[in-house]
């Protein structure tokens, strides 16, 4: 399993699943790279498993894509099922929650919290890690 150590959660997510498959007897090495060494093998599909991350996407279907796609043409893509492209693509085109979720199964979402003072205005927690400080302002007495 490829992992890196420029994002500790990721390796440590490596980490985890080496010591779960050992659990039930299967053994996985893990090879560290540098995180430009690691997205080079991640571009061209040159490897068995790998601990990667993916910027936030404010779409499922977006996620999904990443992963989901014709590896001939897209050597990157680690899911080459038709059937699976094919609801994807509905996914992208349906705007009905209920419907989009039948196509779709998230597994993890990671918890990303905001606090502030009272004296703060404006601002809101949101997907990303790194906060938003547009029109937000402090109030002084």
């Amino acid at each position: 399993m490829i992992a890196n150590k420029r994002y500790s959660f990721v390796f440590d997510s490596a980490v985890l699943v080496q010591a779960m498959a050992q659990a039930v007897g299967i053994n996985i090495e893990i090879e560290v790279l540098d995180w430009a060494a690691q997205l080079d093998r991640y571009n061209r599909g040159d490897y068995q498993s790998m601990a990667f991350v993916y910027s936030a996407r404010l779409d499922a279907s977006l996620s999904f894509e990443m992963l989901t796609g014709p590896k001939a043409t897209q050597p990157r893509k680690v899911w080459d099922n038709p059937e699976a492209q094919e609801m994807l693509r509905q996914s992208m085109m349906i705007d009905d929650t209920a419907k989009r979720q039948a196509l779709m199964i998230v597994l993890f979402n990671g918890a990303e919290l905001a606090a502030l003072r009272k004296n703060v205005k404006g601002y809101a927690g949101w997907l990303y890690p790194q906060p938003r400080f547009w029109g937000v302002s402090v109030q002084y007495r």
